[in-house]
């Protein structure tokens, strides 16, 4: 069972996502990012896996959020979730761009709400800025795996690293953007704090 504690019983919690509160998707959120995150990347042994699917999870959670009120344990359905995105997918979500890319190029289908395109162009600026402010060689390992779609096999060609060291790059670059954009909408939409979320190496 989920430890709630005094803000939220798990049974609250579900039912208050199921009505759309994006508070309550937080907190959930939150608590269960991490531990998706660890979970699949120990299925699938890659950190782009892992970070596609728990976006991937949560935004399907949101979308299909009405179904939550027939559930018992979160947590064995959110790990269930998990396990058949890493073990169904895992060759296609290993070539899928990140939401964080995804609003990059299709920000303004998202959504016709005037505040919310405004929200989705500003986070690009962001992310765009947090980049920029990258050590030498992490922005090197993000633009080629994030930018140009190149695996990290091919970067490590191309750099002359080890791949270890390559996922190490990628994964501090992640870590480091993520908390930028996370210090900056500590209270923004469920899309934005799924690709935020989604940064977590």
């Amino acid at each position: 069972m989920l430890s709630i504690g005094s803000e939220y019983s798990e049974k609250e919690l579900l039912i208050s996502v199921a009505q759309g509160d994006e508070e309550a998707f937080t907190f959930l959120f939150h608590n269960f990012r991490g531990k998706l995150y660890s979970f699949i990347l120990r299925l699938s042994g890659s950190p782009e896996i892992a970070e596609d699917a728990v976006q991937d999870v949560f935004l399907k959670l949101w979308t299909n959020r009405s179904a939550l009120t027939e559930v018992d344990n979160i947590n064995a359905y959110l790990f269930r979730m998990a396990r058949n995105h890493a073990l169904n997918g895992l060759k296609r979500i290993a070539h899928e761009s990140t939401i964080i890319s995804f609003l990059a190029k299709q920000g303004d289908k998202l959504t016709s709400d005037p505040e919310e395109k405004l929200k989705e162009k500003e986070i690009r600026e962001k992310l765009q800025a947090a980049i920029s402010q990258l050590a030498p060689q992490q922005k090197q390992v993000y633009t080629l795996s994030r930018v140009e779609g190149l695996s990290q096999e091919e970067i490590a060609e191309r750099l002359g690293l080890s791949i270890s060291t390559v996922r190490n790059h990628l994964v501090q670059a992640l870590k480091n953007i993520r908390r930028q954009l996370a210090a900056t909408y500590p209270h923004s939409s469920i899309y934005f704090l799924v690709a935020i979320g989604a940064l977590l190496g």
